[in-house]
């Protein structure tokens, strides 16, 4: 299993240094002979996203999620490829339970933000963005200290 956890981490590097071919060679490789990682499978969505062909990402990040529909990553890869291809709701949908599953990311909350601003609640977000500045200029009575 370690040789096979190596060759999912080599492509992983090779994606995230902009080889998106070589890693999903690697990739396509693995999952010829482990075909239940879903690791490799939500590796896989992030090359084709890199290479840009979106439909096959959410494919492959599909199919990382029904072998594993706890892991926040293939959720976040799904809300990804679906982002490119100018899905505006569904990657808020995808986003929420990647974010349910790990609060702290960054990247699952910047979707989210983005969701919530491409779906029909953008008055709602705005008004949600303005209240800080509100609360200021209540404080401060409009000047700025």
């Amino acid at each position: 299993m370690e040789i096979t956890e190596d060759l999912v981490a080599q492509a992983e590097e090779l994606v995230l240094s902009g080889q998106y071919a070589r890693g999903r060679a690697l990739l396509d490789d693995h999952l010829g002979a482990h075909p239940d990682d879903a690791r490799a499978w939500h590796r896989l969505a992030g090359a084709l996203v890199g290479l840009g062909r979106s439909r096959d990402a959410v494919s492959a990040a599909d199919r990382s999620i029904s072998l594993n529909p706890d892991d926040p990553v293939a959720y976040r890869m799904r809300a990804i490829a679906r982002l490119t291809l100018k899905d505006r709701a569904r990657p808020h949908g995808d986003a929420r339970p990647a974010a349910a599953r790990d609060r702290g990311d960054a990247e699952t909350l910047a979707l989210l933000t983005w969701g919530v601003l491409m779906t029909d609640r953008v008055p709602d977000a705005r008004h949600h963005a303005r209240a800080p500045r509100r609360r200021f200029h209540g404080l401060f009575g409009g000047r700025r200290p």
